[in-house]
Order: C-alpha cells, then structure tokens, then sequence
C-alpha cells in the first residue's frame, strides 16, 4: 500500500475505502447488466479496521431485485484475509447503452 493514500493518522485514507468497495460492487452489479451503463444510487461503507500497509483486494457480489434495481455488497480485506471494511448499495440502469460508447462497444 502506497503511504501517498495515507491520512495524517498514518492509514489509508476513507476515500480509497470509498473507491475500492464502491467499484468493486459497481462491477458486479454491472456484470448484471451488459447492455446499460448503470449508476450508483446510494452506497453505504462501514469502516472495520485501518489499513497502515500490505495488499487488500475488493470483491463485490450482486443481485437484481423486483423494481429492476440492482444491489451489491463488497468487501475489502487485508493479505491475511481480515475484513477492512464492508460496503453496500444501490445501482439503477441508466439510459446511456453501452454500445452507444465507443470505449465500450465489442467487436466480435
């Protein structure tokens, strides 16, 4: 872990928590959708423990529910396998499709 994401209390700084839970739970709610953009509509992280070094990997997990929303949960943890952190939230279908984009348009 680069210590330039470090806050003044010498760990990483929430914002990285933020980024790393949010995009691992955006891709697989994404991973439900391949032909919309979806967004983020709330995302909640629930901060366990500090990070003051080491490699963390995110995971994240997803399901659709009945109003075609999707919701994540992701976790975040430590070379050791002890949970950092923990995030959940929300992701809506845009109207932007993917296709429409030309850094995500697939050629097959």
């Amino acid at each position: 872990m680069d210590s330039h994401f470090f806050h003044a209390g010498k760990s990483l700084h929430g914002a990285a928590y933020f980024k790393m839970l949010d995009d691992a739970a955006y891709f697989a709610a994404a991973s439900l959708n391949d032909v919309q953009f979806i967004l983020t509509k709330t995302f909640q992280v629930k901060f366990i423990r500090p990070v003051t070094g080491g490699l963390i990997t995110a995971e994240g997990v997803a399901k659709m529910n009945a109003q075609g929303n999707i919701k994540a949960t992701s976790v975040l943890r430590s070379q050791d396998n002890k949970i950092l952190a923990r995030g959940e939230g929300e992701f809506a279908n845009s109207h932007l499709l993917l296709d429409s984009v030309k850094e995500y348009a697939v050629n097959f």
